[in-house]
């Protein structure tokens, strides 16, 4: 009896000697897992941040210029190319101004050149002020 009692003694400590590695082996994977998707989540809510922080920079330079500049130029039928340029630059300056630090980073680092990025936003939103809600261009 005594030898099947050190027998089942020694499958137990079999067991445990290859179980517990595994288990933590298994739980250690798992904690990194959940932190690597902590991770992702806490950086995809920064970067949603920074991208609502542009697209409200952009909405209110466009806001802006167009009442400042713009729309006086139009009702004297002085809106040239060249007033479109210097519209888009004062466009641009003014969200560059909004935006902060951290922000322009992030845009810089995920987009590249943020001149290019501001230009193309401010143009794409001041085509889409033109667009009527039926799809019709603005007068």
């Amino acid at each position: 009896m005594e030898t099947m009692h050190d027998l089942l003694l020694t499958f137990i400590k079999v067991l445990i000697v290859t179980i517990v590695p595994l288990m933590t082996t298994y739980v250690i994977g798992y904690i990194k897992a959940k932190m690597d998707q902590v991770g992702v989540q806490i950086k995809s809510e920064r970067a949603r941040q920074h991208l609502e922080e542009l697209t409200n920079a952009i909405t209110a330079a466009v806001a802006h210029t167009s009442q400042t500049y713009v729309d006086q130029l139009k009702q004297s039928n002085l809106f040239t190319k060249d007033a479109h340029l210097i519209a888009l630059e004062s466009a641009k300056n003014t969200a560059l101004n909004t935006l902060n630090p951290k922000t322009k980073d992030f845009l810089t680092d995920a987009y590249g050149d943020l001149n290019t990025l501001l230009e193309t936003k401010i143009e794409k939103a001041v085509w889409d002020t033109k667009i009527g809600m039926n799809g019709r261009m603005e007068k």
